[in-house]
Parts: structure tokens; C-alpha cells; sequence
């Protein structure tokens, strides 16, 4: 085989490759006529008609899709969450330690956050909280316009 019959069969086996390739793409790419399997240019009119409306229903199906803003969260929250938010009353940061009660001599005795033990009468305030009574074992106080009973947090005895 010479030089020139390998070119000729290299250049014969290029167009077969091109037409091999171009059938490929016409085939993949040409659109289908449903009308003509049907019988007739009459036909194939009325099944475009209704594969259009089909179409356009279907597209109608996904119009919520195309609606929703993008920057929304994916989740809706759940009223947990939202309850979860409500501001929590403060608690009275003492701690009822014991009550003194003689004629003319009552107190409460609170341990408050830092370690102290405070002796406080009727009328007075002890972290915010104003005492409006005693009687033995409780407490009542005013703290954040509540009134509050504590009882006195006694250890047991050696």
C-alpha cells in the first residue's frame, strides 16, 4: 500500500465518520411529528392543541415553585420556637435560710449570690426584693411588683 492509498483511505474513512455522526445528531435532535402517525395534517394539528394545553396545565403546576421568594428559610418555624422567645421572669436570686421570730424581734435570714448571710426585718429589701411578712418557716416577699412565698430551705440537723 503506497502513501497515496493510505491518505485516500484515511480521507474515505473521515466522511464516513462525519455522516455516521450527522445521522447520529438528526436523529437525537429532530423533532417528532405526532400528527403524521395519526393520519393526516388534520390530526396532528389536534394533538399539538392538546399537548399544549397538557403542557400548559402541567406548567400551571408548578407555578408555586417560580412564586416562593428564595431568601425565605426552608422550614416554616414551629410555635415552640416562638413561645421558646417569651422573656422569662426573673427568679429571686436568695435563698431562704431560716426566720427569727420573738416579741419585737422577727427577721429572715437570706443567703444571697455571693455567699452572705443576710439578717433583713419586715419592710426592708433584701436583692431587690422587699419583705412584707414573716411567720415561722415563710417568707413573703414583693420582688418585680410579685408577691412570692418562700420557705425556709432548712438543713437537717447533725
Amino acid at each position: 500500500m503506497t502513501h497515496r492509498d493510505r491518505r485516500r483511505l484515511l480521507i474515505l474513512a473521515n466522511a464516513a465518520f462525519a455522516a455516521v455522526l450527522a445521522w447520529c445528531a438528526w436523529v437525537l435532535f429532530a423533532p417528532l411529528d405526532v400528527g403524521s402517525a395519526e393520519g393526516g395534517a388534520i390530526a396532528g394539528q389536534k394533538s399539538s392543541v392538546l399537548h399544549d394545553t397538557q403542557e400548559a396545565g402541567a406548567l400551571a403546576s408548578y407555578a408555586s415553585i417560580y412564586t416562593r421568594p428564595l431568601r425565605k428559610p426552608l422550614y416554616d418555624p414551629t410555635p415552640g420556637a416562638v413561645i421558646a422567645a417569651v422573656k422569662a421572669e426573673p427568679k429571686f436570686p436568695g435563698v431562704l435560710t431560716g426566720t427569727i421570730i420573738e416579741p419585737g424581734f422577727t427577721f429572715a435570714t437570706f443567703r444571697v449570690p455571693g455567699g452572705d448571710e443576710k439578717v433583713v426585718p419586715v419592710g426592708q429589701s433584701v436583692e431587690g426584693a422587699e419583705v412584707l411578712a414573716i411567720t415561722q418557716g415563710e417568707v413573703r416577699i414583693r420582688f418585680h411588683d410579685k408577691e412570692i412565698t418562700l420557705k425556709a430551705n432548712v438543713e437537717a440537723a447533725p
